[in-house]
C-alpha cells in the first residue's frame, strides 16, 4: 500500500544525503546577514540567510537588494527576525562589523573583528556567547579554522557550544587518530611509572591498569589511519563542508568494523581509570595532563559527533534541480517540522511551502499546513485559471487526502498583492517587533 509517511521521509532523506537540503538552525539573541533576493508579493519575500534562500512574511518595508543584519527574536514554531539597527530609537540599520561588535555588547578589538569576519565566510549565525568562547580557544593557540569547523558541527546538531564541547569536537580535526592519541598518552604513562615518583597508590594503579589497556588495545587493533587523510586528497585542501560528513563517516566506519569486539572505551573501568587521574592531575607531569586531555577530549568529541540533534524541530530549505516542467527556475520547498522521537520529520505534524515560479502562470505559492492529520491547503496565484483548475481537481484530492488517513477542509485559494517592487505593509494590528517571519 502506497505510504505517505515512507515517501515524505525518503524523499527529505535523499535530499539531505545528495545535498540539495539546507538545514537552518537558529536561537533567539542570534545575529545573522541577509539581504532580499525577490518581492512575491506586498507580504512575502525570498530573503537569502547565510547563503540559505529563504521564503518569509514580511512586516516592514523592504526593496530587492536590500541588506540588513538581522537578530533572531524567536527560533521555535514560528522563527522570528528583527532588523538591527544602530540603536533602540534609530531607523537607520547597522552595516559595520564594529556596529554589529557592539550590538552584541563585545569590545571592537582587532581578534574580535576576525573571528567575525571568519565566522562570516562560513556563514554562520553570530552571538556573544559563541564569539568570547572562539576568543577563549584562540588565545589558547588553537587554529581558528578548526575551532570554527568544530563550532559549525556543534550548531549543526544543535549541541550547545560551550568551550568543553568545542575542545572535545576540535581534537577530531587534528592529524592525529584516537589510538595514536592513547599511543602517546601511553609513552608518559610508562615514563611517569618508571620514575618511580612517589604517587598516590590508587593512582599508580590506575596507571598501571590504563597502560595494560592501551597497550591491549594498540596490539589488537593498531593502524595508522588519521583524519588528516580527510583533511587533504592528492595534495589539495578540502573545506570543512567535506571535511564534516567524511569525518563522520570515518567514525562510523571506524565503529561498524570494530563494534563487537573492539574494548569499549567507555566501559567502566578505562572510564574510572580515566577520571580517577583527572581528579588529581595537579600531581601528574604536564605532559601526561595534556595527553590525557587530548585523548578524553577525542573520545567526548567522537561521541558529540555520533549522538542525535538536540533540538525537537527542523527547519528545512530544498532547491530542487531544475528545469522542472514548465518552471522557468529550481522549484523551492521550506519545510518546518516537529521532530519525532528518531529525529526524523513528522509528516503528522509540519508545515511546507512551495514556490514555483511557472512561464505562464507566474509565481505559484502552494502552503501546506499538517497539524494531527489535519490538512490546511492554501494557493496563492494571481492568474484566475489557476483557481478554475483547482476546483477541477479538488474531488479527487479530497479523495487521495482520505485515502492516506487525513482529513481537510478543503482548498483555499488566494491572490498575491502583486506590488513587485516594494513591500508596504497594509494596515494591521501595531507594530510587535518582528520584522521577518521564516
Amino acid at each position: 500500500m502506497f505510504s505517505t509517511n515512507l515517501v515524505i521521509n525518503s524523499f527529505f532523506q535523499s535530499s539531505l544525503n545528495n545535498g540539495k537540503a539546507q538545514l537552518i538552525n537558529l536561537k533567539p539573541d542570534q545575529i545573522i546577514h541577509g539581504q532580499v533576493l525577490e518581492i512575491i508579493d506586498r507580504h512575502h519575500a525570498i530573503v537569502s540567510l547565510n547563503n540559505s534562500k529563504v521564503l518569509t512574511k514580511v512586516e516592514v518595508p523592504v526593496s530587492k537588494g536590500q541588506s540588513f543584519w538581522f537578530q533572531v527574536t524567536s527560533a521555535g514554531e514560528d522563527i522570528k527576525l528583527k532588523i538591527v539597527t544602530e540603536n533602540n530609537s534609530s531607523n537607520q540599520p547597522i552595516k559595520s562589523l564594529g556596529e554589529v561588535l557592539q550590538q552584541l555588547k563585545l569590545k571592537n578589538t582587532v581578534q574580535n573583528r576576525q573571528i567575525l569576519t571568519e565566522m562570516l565566510k562560513i556563514n554562520l549565525p553570530i552571538d556573544k556567547e559563541t564569539i568570547n568562547t572562539i576568543a577563549k580557544l584562540v588565545a589558547e593557540d588553537r587554529e581558528i579554522i578548526n575551532i570554527l569547523q568544530a563550532v559549525r558541527l556543534l550548531k549543526d546538531k544543535k549541541i550547545e557550544v560551550t568551550s568543553a564541547n568545542v575542545k572535545a569536537v576540535y581534537e577530531l580535526f587534528e592529524n592525529d587518530s584516537l589510538l595514536n592519541k592513547l599511543s602517546d598518552l601511553d609513552k608518559e604513562v610508562v615514563k611517569l611509572l618508571s620514575n618511580n615518583q612517589s604517587l598516590p597508590t590508587k593512582t599508580i594503579v590506575s596507571l598501571e591498569k590504563l597502560h595494560q589497556q592501551i597497550a591491549k588495545l594498540i596490539e589488537e587493533y593498531g593502524y595508522t589511519t588519521t583524519v588528516d587523510n580527510l583533511q587533504s586528497y592528492n595534495g589539495e585542501k578540502i573545506d570543512y563542508k567535506q571535511i564534516i560528513p567524511k569525518l563522520i563517516k570515518f567514525i562510523e566506519s571506524f565503529q561498524n568494523r570494530h563494534s563487537s569486539d573492539l574494548p569499549n572505551l567507555q566501559e567502566t573501568s578505562l572510564k574510572e581509570n580515566l577520571e580517577q587521574l583527572f581528579s588529581v592531575r595537579e600531581v601528574l607531569p604536564e605532559n601526561l595532563v595534556k595527553s590525557l586531555d587530548k585523548t578524553v577530549n577525542h573520545i567526548v568529541g567522537q561521541n558529540l559527533v555520533m549522538s542525535p540533534d538536540q533540538s525537537d524541530f527542523s527547519q528545512m530549505i530544498l532547491q530542487l534541480p531544475g528545469p522542472f516542467p514548465f518552471s522557468k527556475n529550481p522549484v523551492f520547498i521550506q519545510i518546518y517540522s516537529k521532530n519525532k522521537k528518531n529525529r526524523a520529520i513528522d509528516p503528522e505534524n509540519m508545515n511546507l511551502v512551495f514556490l514555483f515560479q511557472l512561464e505562464n502562470l507566474g509565481d505559484l505559492m502552494i502552503k501546506l499546513q499538517v497539524l494531527h492529520k489535519q490538512l490546511f491547503f492554501q494557493v496563492f496565484n494571481d492568474n484566475p485559471i489557476t483557481k478554475e483548475i483547482m476546483k477541477e481537481f479538488e474531488a479527487e484530492f479530497f479523495d487521495f487526502v482520505r485515502d492516506n488517513g487525513y482529513q481537510t477542509t478543503g482548498i483555499r485559494f488566494q491572490s498575491f498583492e502583486s506590488n513587485r517592487e516594494q513591500i508596504v505593509p497594509s494596515l494591521k494590528p501595531p507594530y510587535e517587533g518582528v520584522d521577518i517571519r521564516v
